[in-house]
């Protein structure tokens, strides 16, 4: 039997002086179930805290890393588990629940299963707002942070525009495929944030076990605006994209994508966002570095996908990988400060694929990839891009390429 928390039901909202819950188990900070209270999990001991499926309470739920008693909680998702009610049809920016999902700094989250994802809705939003020397991590429940494909990922999903519907472009409200139910994107509201994401870590997602999470990512926004902050992700070892942007102005800023088994970023539907420092690490088998598109259908499709690139390092450290730009689709970009390395004798735009890049898009560029196209301009060696390390260490727990 679904486990569904509402404010209804409840009727738990923060009253002066108080947080809300979820009046769920003490040991738990009443926001949680507590399966197993001596659980040991990487080399500790926490408390096993599972989430509800659904949690709709129109207020603001924290998730700490310890209880009253000191004792350090692991809170787990059993399948997919959303956060407020956006996700219906025809839901607006005045009708929608408004919960926030507040994680504490150097908060754990783990899947158990590999169908199990955090989904937050349009409308709600999550405050992942950890710090360098405790970043908030997502991964699946077994020890280690080296696994792939083993849960579905993390979904932030907004009211921004996209193209990707059929004559209708002002008000398109989209299906993420196969979650029957969920919708997001319609252009009601472009201003409208998701939330704040700071030193998170998201690893070992994009399991296919789960149809509708869009392709398995392990970071997927849906029609997600620039009011949203996301700084300092670092997403590790997802089976499929690293991070995919269907629609939206999502920015990014400090972004680590590396070892992931599909493209490192993807963006289509009308993406419109900036990334800035970027560090992208490819090992085989991978697909693309920046796989760019606007629309499948349609290429004229407005708006007309158009990522900005501004301070990038792409490096390829082994195995086989597809070229590391592909634009398709009647894509736009803009590049600055670009470096692409370890690429060899590699292509390195794909050849295929209909898109409106230019060579003028690119400013201060330099590779060792094969520029067969002829797409990019002539290299320049005193191109910085961000050859960062990320701030996930590996004493705490970053186990590089696999």
């Amino acid at each position: 039997m679904k486990q569904l928390i509402s404010a209804m039901a409840l009727g738990l909202f923060s009253a002066a002086g108080m947080a809300a819950d979820l009046g769920l188990d003490e040991s738990c900070n009443f926001n949680g179930t507590a399966v197993n209270t001596a659980y040991h999990w990487n080399g500790g001991d926490y408390v096993y805290c599972q989430l509800p499926s659904s949690i709709v309470v129109n207020d603001t739920i924290e998730l700490d890393t310890d209880n009253a008693a000191a004792q350090p909680i692991l809170w787990v998702i059993n399948g997919v588990v959303t956060v407020g009610n956006g996700q219906v049809a025809g839901a607006t920016p005045a009708t929608v629940d408004q919960t926030v999902l507040k994680m504490a700094s150097g908060a754990q989250m783990a899947a158990a299963t590999q169908s199990s994802a955090l989904v937050i809705t349009r409308g709600a939003s999550i405050d992942a707002n950890g710090r360098s020397s405790k970043p908030i991590v997502f991964s699946s429940l077994d020890d280690g942070f080296d696994g792939r494909g083993e849960w579905a990922g993390v979904l932030l999903a907004g009211f921004g525009e996209s193209n990707a519907c059929v004559g209708d472009d002002s008000n398109c409200e989209l299906t993420s495929l196969g979650l029957a139910g969920y919708h997001y994107a319609s252009g009601a509201d472009t201003l409208l944030s998701s939330g704040r994401m700071n030193y998170v870590v998201i690893a070992e997602a994009g399991s296919f076990a789960h149809h509708g999470l869009i392709q398995q990512n392990g970071l997927t926004l849906l029609g997600v605006n620039s009011s949203t902050t996301l700084t300092n992700v670092h997403v590790q070892g997802t089976k499929g994209d690293g991070i995919e942007l269907r629609g939206g102005s999502a920015v990014l800023s400090k972004t680590w994508a590396s070892c992931n088994r599909d493209d490192a970023i993807s963006w289509k539907e009308g993406y419109q966002g900036q990334i800035q420092n970027l560090n992208i690490v490819q090992s085989g088998p991978a697909g693309n570095a920046l796989d760019m598109a606007s629309n499948f259908w349609n290429a004229s499709a407005l708006p007309v996908s158009h990522g900005v690139i501004d301070a990038a390092s792409i490096t390829k450290v082994g195995g086989f990988t597809l070229a590391p730009l592909k634009a398709k689709q009647g894509t736009e970009a803009s590049f600055t400060d670009l470096v692409i390395s370890g690429y060899g004798d590699m292509v390195c735009n794909s050849p295929f694929g209909q898109h409106a890049v230019t060579t003028a898009d690119f400013n201060q560029v330099n590779y060792d990839c094969d520029n067969l196209t002829g797409l990019l301009p002539a290299a320049d060696a005193s191109t910085t891009g961000y050859d960062v390390v990320s701030f996930w260490t590996e004493e705490q727990g970053n186990p590089g390429c696999f």
